[in-house]
């Protein structure tokens, strides 16, 4: 189990959230949508985690050279890239989907272009 959330940077993850709940709160006009800021939360925290398991294949030979690194799950060989790669398509599929679907389109828009600059740089 570690390394799956290792492999989702489940602590990074976390401070993402923190921040999405934030600018939420902050840009919110009246009342806040409880539903919708969970699940603003939801789509975020999948988008996010499967955006950190494609950067993990993606750097996974770099990664298995830095004693930073080394210890990864992909770069160790304990998940498999095919399985790694799966499991962050799947996840930013899914946070995408759930940002169009429950919050708005230009909300999905940013996470997408977000899990591409962030796998691009």
């Amino acid at each position: 189990m570690r390394d799956w959330l290792v492999l989702g940077k489940a602590r990074i993850t976390a401070l993402v959230l923190v921040t999405t709940a934030s600018g939420y709160v902050l840009g919110a006009r009246g009342d806040i949508d409880l539903a919708r800021l969970a699940l603003t939360l939801v789509g975020t925290a999948l988008a996010s985690a499967g955006a950190a398991a494609l950067n993990q294949v993606v750097e996974r030979r770099a990664d298995a050279l830095m004693r930073r690194t080394a210890s990864r799950p992909v770069a160790a060989g304990r998940i498999a890239p095919g399985v790694a790669l799966a499991f962050g398509v799947v996840l930013s599929a899914a946070g995408v989907a759930t940002l169009a679907l429950a919050v708005n389109l230009l909300t999905a828009a940013l996470g997408l272009a977000t899990i591409v600059l962030y796998l691009a740089a």
